[in-house]
């Protein structure tokens, strides 16, 4: 699991590396200070690896958890581990500087931020295909088998993983083994990527970045037309809409990440068609309360990974007075903002829902109480997240990529997503444990979730635009 985290860490940590070391505006203003260029680049890697850790930490830290329970690890295998996660994405982030500092020195192909996110997005596409023909190639494999081959470096995809980032077997083999050593080798390889990174950037960072400007396509990206034949709740909808999807930051990390994720569950369920009936699903000995939490979970933890109503308004940026000053009521500029994310995250859970519904063969009534339960638990996010975002929005950024990453109300909102799925999962579980039915578990959430949602619009009506309000003013 790890490899694949490092391997989505390359994918988007390869944009922040690139706007940190080659298109910040601050850039003319260190280069004739009295600085090595070593340390120049290394301020801007420390910046880049702070900024794209914040969200990757609470994945590295869930593997952690569950492998450190079923490996039953002591208390110092516990807490270097921990540690040791929280460093896990230096590797790839040095490796992505080096590639690119080296890139950049033989040629200045790389002259503006839409052709390095261009470069990302072919990156990751490829990867995708990768990695579901491999997937593909093992589906009359049963998951049981797969997962000792993926451990015995077995299947070609994994292997290729540990050659890519070789610290991450010493890594396992600590918190499996207690090995010390392993430990050791581990914090040095990633002192090696470092010290390879700082190395090549006293020699080459200068004449590579030298003739670049901040770059850019000369377009602006924030689209801020009034409509003035439409009603003003369409009209701020389709500028929300279009400058989601022309911007190419936004596109890739809101919404393309939103839908990429079930081709992996239709990949996975090929992999296991023989025996993935309900049984299979749900669990021959499970209760009743598995459509349930999976439906809940995993629609809280996928709405709070895209971001799109915990930057809801820090995607304004300098651009958040247009919202005070335009004759549009802030509520109505709210639930516009608001149905944005819905519809999105709402579209890109749904395939998840009606996959498993097919699968594991539910009842009819049960699944429409999963896909309200889907919707209404979508609508709780974004309220939440911009509740969040209203109270601190991160209004100064560079590019549009800073305005997602740097923002940490994104961290603060999956964090919450997080403890509240878990909290609820378990009450689910001990629930369908005792007795209840899918159905009634499904009811019973259904409740829940429209008072907890009737609340957070009041408070957004309230409150949250009485911040927005206040944004700016002294």
């Amino acid at each position: 699991m790890y490899g694949f985290i490092s391997i989505f860490t390359v994918i988007f940590g390869i944009n922040v590396i690139f706007n940190e070391l080659y298109f910040s505006s601050d850039i003319e203003h260190l280069l004739p200070l009295p600085l090595h260029p070593w340390e120049i680049a290394g301020s801007k890697f420390t910046a880049a690896f702070f900024g794209e850790n914040v969200m990757q930490f609470l994945m590295v830290l869930s593997c952690t958890i569950g492998y450190g329970l079923a490996a039953h690890m002591n208390i110092g295998q516990w807490i270097f581990s921990i540690l040791s996660g929280f460093i896990l994405s230096i590797a790839p982030m040095a490796a992505c500087a080096i590639v690119g500092i080296l890139l950049m020195s033989v040629t200045k192909v790389i002259n503006s931020k839409d052709k390095i996110r261009g470069i990302s997005l072919i990156i990751m596409l490829l990867i995708f295909a990768v990695m579901a023909l491999t997937l593909t190639s093992l589906q009359q494999t049963d998951i049981e088998n797969f997962i000792v081959s993926a451990a015995k470096e077995e299947i070609p995809f994994v292997k290729m993983l540990h050659i890519l980032f070789p610290q991450i077997p010493f890594l396992v083999s600590f918190m499996a083994e207690g090995n010390v050593a392993a430990l050791v080798i581990y914090v040095l390889l990633h002192a090696a990527f470092v010290g390879i990174f700082l190395l090549i950037a006293e020699f080459l960072y200068i004449p590579s970045v030298t003739g670049l400007s901040e770059g850019g396509s000369g377009k602006t990206k924030t689209i801020k037309e009034v409509y003035v034949k439409q009603s003003p709740a369409k009209a701020l909808f389709k500028k929300e809409m279009k400058e989601l999807m022309r911007t190419q930051a936004f596109f890739t990390n809101c919404i393309a990440i939103t839908f990429v994720w079930p081709i992996f569950v239709f990949v996975a369920g090929k992999m296991m068609e023989a025996d993935f009936g309900r049984e299979a699903v749900i669990g021959k000995y499970s209760s009743a309360s598995g459509p349930v939490i999976f439906a809940f979970v995993i629609t809280i933890i996928m709405t709070s990974m895209n971001s799109l109503g915990s930057n809801a308004f820090s995607r304004e940026g300098k651009g958040i007075d247009f919202l005070k000053y335009i004759p549009v009521d802030l509520s109505i500029q709210w639930n516009v903002k608001a149905k944005v994310s819905v519809v999105i995250s709402a579209l890109g859970t749904l395939p998840y829902m009606l996959i498993f519904a097919i699968y594991a063969k539910m009842p009819f009534i049960t699944t429409i109480l999963m896909l309200i339960m889907q919707f209404l638990s979508v609508v709780f996010v974004t309220l939440m997240g911009m509740l969040l975002d209203s109270i601190n929005p991160k209004l100064v950024w560079e590019d549009a990529l800073s305005a997602l990453r740097e923002n940490y109300n994104t961290f603060f909102c999956m964090a919450i997503s997080i403890v509240v799925a878990a909290v609820f999962g378990v009450i689910l579980w001990l629930l369908g444990k005792a007795g209840l039915s899918a159905a009634l578990l499904g009811a019973f959430m259904i409740v829940l979730l429209l008072i907890a949602d009737g609340i957070l619009y009041h408070v957004s009506m309230t409150k949250g635009i009485e911040n927005i309000r206040e944004v700016g003013e002294i």
